[in-house]
C-alpha cells in the first residue's frame, strides 16, 4: 500500500474499538496527552505533601507532565478499560485488585496482541508504546480524557456502567484518530465515599490525603504506621475498597455488570484467616504471592500490616499465642507493631 494512501481513521477508529472488545476490553477510548489540568492539580498536591513517602511522583515529574517523553511521536493514546472480578466478602482483607494473579503483566499481554491486530489494518509505518501500570504515567487523567470515566470525590475514576473496579492500559501512538470526548461527573452532591473513610483521608471532595488512606498505609507506606491510624485500618492488610464499596454507582454494578472472565483470583487469598496468613514463612509468603501485587511490599511489611489487624480483631488464645511467637522477629519494625497489638488485644 503507498504511503499516498489515504486513510478513513473516523472508521480506523470505531474498528480499533470493536477489535479492543474481541480482546475482552469493556471499553475503548482516544484521547491526546495534553493534561495540563491534572499536572496543575498533581503539582499542588506534591507541593502539600499529601503524596506521603511516594517519592516517584518527584523522581519521575517531567514524565508525569509530558507522557510524550515515553514515545516522543505520540500524538494520541488508546485508553483500555477492562473491568476486574470482585472478592465474595466485602469485609476481606485483602483489596479486590490485590487479589487477581499478574493483572498488570497480563494487561500488557494483551495490549501486545492488541497492537498488532491494529497494524494489521494500517500498513504506514507507526510507532507505538504499550502501558499497564508499570511506567509513570497518570493514567486516570488520560482515561477520564478518553471518556472512560470521571473522578469521584475520593479521586478514583467511576464509569456509570462499570463502578470503578477496573484496571487501565494505555497504547502510545502516531496515528491521527479523531478525539474522544470526556463524560460529565455525575456524583453530585454525594459524598458517600468521603463519608465512610475510616481515616478521614478524603478530606474535601477530590482532596486526598494519602498520609491518611488505608490503601496507601498498607501498600505505600513503607515505615511504622501511626499509632493513631492503627486502629482505624481495622483488618485491612494490603489496600482497601471502603470508600468503593459505598459508591452507590459501584452498588449498580453488582446488579448489571457480569464480571469479567479474564481474570482469576488467587487460591491462596481467598480465604481470610489472617492467623494462618501471619504464620507463613517468607518462602510461602514469596511462594503464596507470587504473580500478585502484594508480593511488592515484602514480607516485613506484610507481617507488620497483620499485626496491626490482628490487633484490632477480636482477641482470643490463637490470636495471641500468633503475635507471641513473632515478638523476637528479627525486624524491629515488626517488633514494635507486634507489641502494639498485644498490648491492643490485652
Amino acid at each position: 500500500m503507498n504511503s499516498n494512501y489515504k486513510y478513513d481513521f473516523k472508521q480506523l477508529a470505531l474498528e480499533i474499538k470493536q477489535l479492543g472488545k474481541e480482546l475482552g476490553f469493556d471499553q475503548i477510548g482516544i484521547t491526546n496527552t495534553d493534561i495540563t489540568q491534572e499536572v496543575v492539580h498533581l503539582k499542588t498536591w506534591v507541593k502539600s505533601g499529601r503524596h506521603g513517602n511516594m517519592s516517584y511522583f518527584e523522581k519521575h515529574s517531567e514524565i508525569y507532565e509530558c507522557p510524550q517523553k515515553l514515545l516522543p511521536t505520540t500524538t494520541r493514546v488508546i485508553c483500555c478499560r477492562i473491568n476486574y472480578p470482585l472478592s465474595q466478602s466485602s469485609s476481606h482483607p485483602i483489596a479486590s485488585f490485590a487479589q487477581i494473579q499478574d493483572y498488570s503483566s497480563h494487561i500488557r499481554q494483551l495490549l501486545k496482541i492488541y497492537v498488532a491486530k491494529i497494524l494489521e489494518k494500517i500498513r504506514l509505518p507507526q510507532e507505538t508504546r504499550v502501558f499497564s501500570g508499570n511506567a509513570p504515567i497518570l493514567e486516570k487523567a488520560l482515561a477520564a480524557k478518553a471518556g472512560l470515566g470521571w473522578y469521584g470525590k475520593n479521586s478514583i475514576l467511576i464509569n456509570q456502567d462499570s463502578g470503578s473496579y477496573f484496571f487501565l492500559g494505555e497504547i502510545f501512538t502516531n496515528m491521527p484518530l479523531p478525539l474522544d470526548k470526556p463524560v460529565e461527573d455525575r456524583c453530585g452532591s454525594c459524598f458517600k465515599c468521603g463519608d465512610s473513610c475510616p481515616t478521614k483521608a478524603i478530606i474535601t471532595p477530590h482532596k486526598l490525603d494519602a498520609r491518611c488512606c488505608v490503601a496507601y498505609l498498607t501498600i505505600e507506606h513503607k515505615g511504622s504506621i501511626p499509632i493513631e491510624l492503627r486502629p482505624l485500618i481495622g483488618t485491612k492488610v494490603f489496600g482497601c475498597d471502603i470508600c468503593q464499596q459505598a459508591c452507590p454507582w459501584n452498588n449498580c454494578r453488582k446488579n448489571q455488570t457480569p464480571p469479567n472472565t479474564t481474570f482469576v483470583l488467587s487460591n491462596h487469598l481467598g480465604s481470610d484467616n489472617l492467623v494462618d496468613w501471619f504464620l507463613w514463612s517468607e518462602q510461602e509468603f514469596l511462594d503464596k504471592t507470587k504473580n500478585t501485587p502484594i508480593k511488592r511490599i515484602g514480607y516485613e511489611r506484610w507481617l507488620r500490616n497483620l499485626a496491626v489487624a490482628l490487633g484490632n480483631s477480636e482477641p482470643n488464645k490463637e490470636i495471641s499465642e500468633a503475635l507471641q511467637s513473632r515478638l523476637n522477629h528479627p525486624s524491629a519494625l515488626v517488633r514494635e507493631h507486634v507489641e502494639w497489638a498485644l498490648a491492643s488485644t490485652q
